[in-house]
């Protein structure tokens, strides 16, 4: 009755096969073959009609493509910041896959500011004073002497000195920065320490921003740009004799094993890195809002995780190094005192000096206490 629904009534009859008789009176085993399965295929195709139209297929998620110029290195904290935001988006169901591109393999690490901007690539993690062009407020992350500890920059991050630097990033260049890292800076020498800026006359260093160029430079060290594959290089040759390094940098590398003094943070900090998640704006607009917290609550999960790492391997730095045979030593309230007059005299003017933003940029910042 259902299949004569569909014009698909069987070739044969139950009484007695009549119409497959044929001249031995007995039906053709291959037409009752073919009768059968056309019946099968009647009922099968009735079921499909009834059960309705297929589901949709799920959609796929939207690619994040994320891109930095680190080593594809777990045990590196700038690898592991990226795989553990990627872990967090990924496990949040908010229709999103993130894909991670290290060590330069989608572009080049000078290229990655500008595609973010574009919209070429979605994501990225690097220093923010060393890599964002156009924004030179972001500078101000770099001056040394005036962040003190850990804590400080925390108040830092949560400050309107931090929303103006998001705001001048988004509006001029495209770029969104989500939540960051802090890392506290040391540095190391390959002749004697340098725990004042005294020291630093006649020696060749690397530092970590052209804030720390303008202090240096005017202690009376010649500051020299090598990319970070050199700087071991650069100290076994005497090319270089020392540099400004984030500490938790330090300890992850072997460059000490070309050092013969450390100075780390005490009483004070030279310098902090501030290293953020940023994506293009473009990516940014084009999540659902739903979308945009799922990104904001993973950003937030690895920042923390990636903190507490980086802070243990600030606690590790000094044993480290002692073990290496690396004299450590550890600022002092009246050597951060001496940065600190070195850098109002020569790194605070030369920010200040930078682009019409940079003095309220500095005034924002010094009003964090």
């Amino acid at each position: 009755m259902l299949m004569s629904l569909f014009g698909l009534t069987p070739t044969f009859r139950a009484s007695g096969l009549s119409r497959f008789a044929g001249p031995s009176s007995r039906p053709s085993l291959g037409r009752i073959a073919r009768a059968a399965a056309a019946s099968v295929a009647a009922l099968t195709l009735f079921g499909a009609v009834m059960a309705g139209p297929p589901a949709q297929a799920q959609t796929a998620a939207k690619e994040i493509r994320f891109a930095h110029h680190f080593p594809e290195n777990a045990d590196d904290w700038r690898h592991g910041y990226a795989l553990a935001f990627a872990e967090a988006l990924n496990g949040a169901n908010a229709g999103l896959k993130v894909t991670l591109f290290p060590n330069q393999t989608l572009m080049r690490v000078k290229e990655q500011w500008g595609a973010l901007g574009k919209g070429t690539v979605d994501m990225s993690m690097f220093s923010l004073a060393e890599l964002a062009e156009g924004v030179p407020e972001v500078h101000a992350l770099g001056l040394p002497a005036l962040i003190r500890d850990a804590d400080h920059a925390r108040r830092l991050a949560a400050s309107p000195f931090m929303d103006r630097l998001r705001a001048l990033t988004e509006e001029g260049q495209g770029v969104t920065v989500l939540e960051g890292v802090w890392l506290a800076g040391g540095v190391g020498s390959a002749k004697e320490c340098v725990t004042t800026p005294s020291a630093l006359m006649g020696m060749a260093v690397r530092t970590s921003s052209k804030a720390l160029d303008a202090l240096f430079e005017g202690a009376g060290a010649l500051t020299v740009s090598l990319p970070s594959s050199e700087l071991q290089k650069g100290l076994k040759t005497g090319a270089l004799d020392g540099l400004t390094f984030p500490v938790a940098s330090f300890v992850s590398s072997t460059i000490r094993d070309e050092l013969k003094c450390l100075t780390l943070p005490g009483d004070g900090t030279l310098f902090f890195v501030y290293a953020p998640l940023v994506m293009s704006k473009a990516t940014m607009a084009g999540l659902t809002d739903a979308q945009r917290d799922a990104v904001r609550t993973a950003a937030h999960t690895a920042t923390v995780a990636i903190q507490k790492r980086i802070d243990g391997m600030n606690a590790q730095a000094a044993e480290v190094f002692t073990k290496a045979g690396v004299t450590v030593n550890a600022l002092d309230a009246a050597a951060f005192a001496a940065w600190q007059a070195d850098a109002e005299r020569t790194a605070y003017p030369a920010f200040a000096k930078s682009s019409p933003n940079a003095p309220q940029i500095l005034e924002l910042m010094k009003a964090v206490p």
